[in-house]
């Protein structure tokens, strides 16, 4: 399914319970207070994690409600094809009218937290876009340096700030191009992944070098010839798509992690017409990420 793209999108690293990582991260704070805008005056806040800053006595509680559908039992058992909970709700602007996705999932895996390094797991998780043109990926290798200078980043202070190239094909019918910025937390048994399309790379493509446009966020429609062969249309300028990825140990069972995404997605009109169709394709997509993911983390440990 090519939507898988989005959302293994979204489905990794690490929170612990007692400590402050939510705040230190510019990226974090963003979500949580002004949100991601996807339009005009109209942004998309995203909670902090289920059990974040919860007490041990409070976290199982909070995890059989998050799986009250289908049984914590069920819900947590080890395979892969435990369930999946998936939350969709609309992102709207001023007027009511429909702009996009607030996507949220989240599932259970078994792993020592040690295991997990975020760049294999991003690559697991979102594939390469180098390698698998169906699959959404961040290209591994940073950004030049006079390609951040020329589009107006100013001197990245911190290594745990990356800029990365971005794509995500949809449904085999739309691929979003761009730069993200992503930003890396970690402490001690604590790792969060946050990721945005850098609004410094959102500009009129044509009014930029090639060698600039080519980092430009953007999308294109993919559409069929005159010979029925696959082929991409013009770019078009986007913007307004983020996320974070979070894995956190739950403290009830052994190497038991809760694997939280949450994403908002701006869709323009012209990628599906204003149906439910990129809305409906998101449930099976986020079982079917999950399951693979769980199936790659039974593999390494053999």
């Amino acid at each position: 399914m090519k939507i898988r793209v989005l959302i293994g999108t979204w489905i990794l690293m690490v929170a612990c319970l007692s400590c402050d990582l939510w705040s230190q991260s510019s990226l974090q704070d963003q979500f949580r207070s002004s949100g991601i805008q996807l339009a005009e005056g109209a942004s998309v806040q995203l909670p902090q994690p289920l059990l974040w800053d919860k007490k041990p006595s409070e976290v199982k509680e909070l995890l059989e409600k998050l799986s009250q559908r289908h049984g914590w039992e069920r819900f947590s058992r080890n395979s892969p094809t435990a369930p999946v909970h998936v939350e969709t709700t609309y992102a709207l602007d001023a007027s009511e009218k429909r702009i996009g996705h607030n996507v949220y999932s989240a599932f259970i895996a078994y792993a020592p937290l040690a295991s997990l390094k975020d760049q294999e797991l991003m690559t697991s998780l979102f594939g390469s876009s180098s390698e698998d043109k169906e699959l959404m990926g961040f290209d591994p290798k940073a950004l030049p340096a006079d390609i951040l200078e020329k589009a107006g980043v100013s001197s990245i202070d911190s290594a745990d700030v990356r800029y990365s190239t971005l794509r995500i094909p949809l449904m085999n019918r739309v691929v979003v191009e761009g730069t993200a910025r992503i930003d890396r937390n970690e402490q001690e048994g604590c790792i969060i992944i946050s990721w945005q399309l850098d609004p410094h790379f959102s500009f009129d493509i044509g009014s930029k070098t090639s060698e600039l446009a080519s980092y430009a966020n953007r999308y294109r429609k993919v559409v069929r010839d005159e010979l029925g062969k696959e082929v991409e249309s013009a770019p078009v300028a986007y913007s307004g798509c983020g996320g974070y990825l979070c894995v956190m140990q739950t403290g009830i069972a052994e190497d038991q992690l809760l694997i939280e995404s949450r994403l908002a997605i701006r869709e323009p009109d012209e990628w599906f017409a204003g149906s439910n169709f990129l809305r409906s394709k998101f449930p099976a997509a986020l079982q079917e990420s999950a399951q693979s993911f769980r199936r790659k983390l039974s593999k390494s440990k053999k």
